[in-house]
């Protein structure tokens, strides 16, 4: 399993399961995890923000791709290259 696939999973837990702490559980904070699970995940929005979070970590390893570099000289020309 992949970095991707792992992070598909961790979305789709915390969308159906988020409000019972099991995100914070896996990752070892179940200290966290004990306080979302009395609370339904800190009353709806502990578990909205982790969706959240998770989601844009999701989607920007989705679209990060490797910087273009423009072109030009390799070190910038400044008054000391003169």
């Amino acid at each position: 399993m992949d970095k991707q696939d792992k992070q598909i999973l961790r979305l789709v837990i915390t969308v159906f399961f988020g409000w019972t702490g099991i995100q914070k559980f896996a990752v070892g904070r179940w200290q966290l995890g004990i306080a979302y699970l009395m609370t339904g995940g800190i009353f709806g929005i502990g578990w909205l923000y982790d969706i959240c979070k998770t989601a844009m970590e999701l989607f920007k390893g989705l679209t990060d791709a490797p910087e273009e570099r423009p072109a030009g000289p390799e070190e910038p020309v400044g008054p000391k290259d003169l």
